[in-house]
Parts: structure tokens; C-alpha cells; sequence
């Protein structure tokens, strides 16, 4: 693993490929530095942090702000894209029908492994019933597998663990 040293940091410094140590304080001190590893092929996925007053106030990626669960609002039956990935997904208390919202197979997308996706299900919201094409999505704590339903106020987690395996958990969940 090779390091590059950056020795100042002005209001945003940003990372574009290898492994390189950023000094969170703003100082060159060699205290309080943080090891940024790549995970991403394209320098440009990288993103930027932005430091202030000894802390981080900013850390993205080319979607957006990493300390942050996006939200995508669906008020019909859903079936999910690439782009869900890491979001949740709200079926909102304006909408008192119940609806789908449907995984699609690894063979129409390829999620990564450890892709996760969050269903909230707000108060007076109709029932969401969550779905997987031809995939498995077993249950936690059970292990039962197949469609899942997701009453008012509930939320749940699906998780891919396998190419053609996800495992979904929440609360208000059957």
C-alpha cells in the first residue's frame, strides 16, 4: 500500500485515488490524522471532505453526503433501481392504499454485495408489501422466506449477502 502525504488542507480538500492521509485538524502536525482508503475504480467517486474546527463538516461521494440515508417517496407500487441503493424508501401517510415495493432479480440489476435499501412506512400509511422477483429474501429472526408485509410506522432493512440472497429485518414487519 503506497501513502501520499498532503501537507495543507484548504476549505475543501478533495482525494483522488490511492491512499492518502488527511490531517482533520488542518494542520500538518502529524496529530489527528485520519488514513482515507480508495474503494472506488474512477478517482472521480472519491469525493471531497471539507474540515473545520478539528472535525469533518462535509463527506461525500458523487451521490451525495454519506452521513445522510437519501430519501426517494413512493406513492404507488415500486420496483426498485440502481440509484436506491443506500436510500430509503417512504411510502408516505398521505397515501392510505396499500402497495408493493419490489426488489428485481440480480439478473436485471447486480447490486453489490452489502447493498442496503430501508422501507419506512409512515403513520396512517396503507400496508407495503415488500417483494423479490426470483431472488431469495429471508426474514430475520426466522429465515422464513418470500414477501414480507410492512404496516404503519414500521420500518425494515433489506440487505443483499449473496449474489441472489438478501436479508431483510425491521420493526412492524410480518
Amino acid at each position: 500500500m503506497s501513502t501520499t502525504r498532503i501537507n495543507e488542507i484548504s476549505a475543501t480538500a478533495t482525494a483522488y485515488a490511492g491512499d492518502d492521509y488527511l490531517p482533520i485538524d488542518g494542520n500538518n502536525n502529524g496529530t489527528r490524522n485520519i488514513l482515507i482508503t480508495s474503494l472506488f475504480t474512477s478517482p472521480s467517486a472519491i469525493g471531497s471532505i471539507t474540515p473545520a474546527q478539528g472535525s469533518f463538516t462535509s463527506l461525500s461521494d458523487t451521490i451525495g453526503d454519506v452521513r445522510i440515508v437519501p430519501q426517494n417517496s413512493q406513492s404507488t407500487s415500486y420496483t426498485l433501481v440502481i440509484t436506491d441503493a443506500g436510500k430509503h424508501i417512504l411510502h408516505p401517510s398521505s397515501d392510505a392504499t396499500s402497495r408493493t415495493f419490489t426488489i428485481p432479480s440480480n439478473s436485471s440489476i447486480p447490486w453489490s454485495l452489502g447493498t442496503a435499501v430501508t422501507f419506512v412506512n409512515e403513520q396512517a400509511a396503507g400496508d407495503i408489501s415488500i417483494a423479490i422477483d426470483t431472488d431469495t429474501m429471508r426474514w430475520s429472526p426466522t429465515g422464513s422466506t418470500g414477501t414480507r408485509t410492512l404496516t404503519a410506522n414500521g420500518v425494515a432493512t433489506v440487505l443483499k449477502i449473496g449474489s441472489n440472497d438478501w436479508l431483510i429485518s425491521g420493526t412492524g414487519l410480518t
